[in-house]
């Protein structure tokens, strides 16, 4: 069984092909090749990352609405590069719809696939942006 930033890192490249990819598709038709990229056996896969790649998906546009709501006046979400935003997606969606997760392990774990996937600035504004996102969570809650 692979760990959970395994996982999470399988949950973003999915994501990724299904949002971004040439040809429209679901993920069913994109894990055996990211399985293949990352020498995983699909076996060894946890059901955690059908329930992030679903989840992400099923709640795309709440999900949107939150990362917009917390992006700075003089920017939309359409600005955003791809691989930072299925990040903010993911990340938002563990902070929002998954509650027995630990804000730190969240945060920690988007900012490390920032570093691998985004830009030079993406681990900063992956970090900042969710941290916002937590903030506000933590107010509602409170």
């Amino acid at each position: 069984m692979i760990d959970r930033h395994q996982t999470r890192r399988l949950a973003f490249q999915t994501l990724f092909n299904v949002m971004f990819g040439e040809e429209k598709t679901v993920p069913a038709d994109v894990y055996p090749t990211v399985f293949e990229l990352n020498h995983v056996a699909s076996a060894d896969v946890p059901p955690y990352l059908d329930e992030l790649v679903q989840g992400v998906l099923d709640h795309q546009a709440d999900l949107d609405t939150v990362i917009e709501a917390h992006l700075r006046t003089n920017w939309k979400i359409n600005r955003l590069e791809r691989a930072t935003l299925v990040l903010l997606r993911l990340g938002t969606y563990e902070l929002n719809y998954e509650p027995g997760l630990a804000t730190s392990i969240i945060l920690n774990e988007m900012i490390e696939l920032a570093k691998e996937f985004g830009g030079n600035d993406a681990p900063q504004f992956v970090n900042g942006l969710l941290a916002a996102v937590a903030k506000t969570r933590d107010a509602a809650q409170a």
